[in-house]
């Protein structure tokens, strides 16, 4: 009986040992993480400051308005319209931007006036001599020896009040805005294949001219005028069917005309003052907002002030590249500067008188350019 038993007692110690192995721990609770700790020589954070600065708002809309140029990209003329082009911008706030095509690559020179009225471009910028047929009462203003005056001050003191007098001026630009001017200082210089100290000089040569005094002053002297576009101007003096132009210094060197135009007539006391304006489509004007019109309208002096220091170092820098490229300076005397001063007196005269044949106040209009001339110092 106690075997039975001391059996009985082994099996089930047995069975319950058996039963323990089979089961499988529940796994003891994950302690609680901690917070990690900052990593060695990690940058404190800095403190939330009360106002941050807004990043620059940019505008809602962007008005970009084409503008052709017969100038070339490096052209004095091109560095002024870039420079008008960057303030117009600016005092935008970003709004408008004017999107350049230089060297006539939108419209030709002599179709840019028609180009913009009609809207096949939003503005460009407008040789006024070139264009007297439209610009009747604005030629006068660039008859030669007209003592225009300090160039930085001529839409303040000449052009401002000749458009506040004269509401003829005004109609001249019917379809037109302008944007920016300037009134270059020697707009009567003489490039040629052959030396030119007096109008006698020109007799038989054919001249690229690019206002009516330049087209009466060659007729008078002989020569043939011509009108061609700014990029045929090298193969025209290269092969000869052109013996030279009337140009400022800028298109001179920028398009190297230099290398087939070897002499240069500097007149001392200037002859007549060229003049360029930005001249935008009217319709393109008005889709501006009235903000942005304001704010280049406010520029519009500051655009005539920027000049003459373009000007006068491209000058420098032009006679020195030139004279190192073995080109001559037909410096006149004054008795040879009296006798171009003679023939355009009588220029001057029958320009006016035209003027008056059209209805147009043009012994008026001339008589107040001189007067306000003479008080631009």
């Amino acid at each position: 009986m106690k075997r039975i038993i001391a059996l009985f007692l082994a099996v089930l110690v047995l069975a319950l040992l058996m039963a323990g192995c089979g089961e499988k721990a529940e796994p003891a609770p994950a302690p609680a993480e901690e917070a990690a700790a900052p990593a060695e020589n990690a940058p404190e954070a800095e403190p939330a400051t009360e106002e941050e600065a807004p990043a620059a708002e940019k505008p809602d809309k962007v008005y970009t308005l084409t503008v052709s140029t017969q100038a070339a990209e490096s052209s004095t003329n091109a560095q002024w319209l870039r420079a008008v082009a960057d303030k117009i911008n600016e005092v935008t706030n970003g709004q408008v931007e004017l999107q350049i095509y230089y060297s006539s690559t939108l419209v030709g020179e002599t179709d840019v006036v028609s180009a913009i009225k009609d809207g096949l471009c939003d503005a460009g910028e407008v040789p006024m001599g070139r264009n007297g047929n439209v610009f009747p009462l604005t030629s006068l203003i660039m008859e030669p020896y007209s003592g225009l005056g300090n160039g930085e001050t001529f839409y303040e003191n000449i052009f401002a009040k000749l458009w506040e007098q004269y509401p003829e001026l005004q109609a001249e630009y019917e379809g037109f805005k302008i944007g920016g001017m300037y009134l270059c200082t020697n707009g009567g210089t003489v490039h040629t294949t052959k030396e030119v100290r007096v109008p006698s000089d020109m007799s038989g040569l054919k001249i690229s001219c690019v206002s009516p005094f330049h087209t009466a002053m060659t007729e008078y002297g002989g020569g043939a005028p011509m009108s061609i576009e700014a990029s045929e101007w090298y193969t025209s003096f290269q092969y000869g069917v052109a013996d030279g132009m009337w140009m400022t210094w800028g298109a001179i060197t920028s398009m190297n005309l230099y290398e087939v135009l070897p002499y240069h007539t500097i007149f001392p006391n200037g002859t007549d003052r060229s003049m360029t304006a930005l001249l935008f489509n009217e319709k393109s004007w008005e889709k501006l907002p009235e903000d942005c019109q304001a704010a280049i309208e406010e520029i519009l002096p500051w655009t005539t002030t920027i000049w003459p220091a373009i000007e006068a170092e491209d000058f420098d820098a032009a006679r020195k590249m030139m004279e190192e490229a073995g080109c001559t300076f037909v410096e006149l005397t004054p008795e040879e500067e009296a006798e171009w001063a003679e023939a355009a007196e009588s220029m001057v005269a029958s320009d006016v008188a035209k003027i008056d044949e059209k209805g147009l106040p043009g012994t008026a209009f001339y008589e107040s350019i001189r007067e306000f001339g003479a008080a631009n110092k």
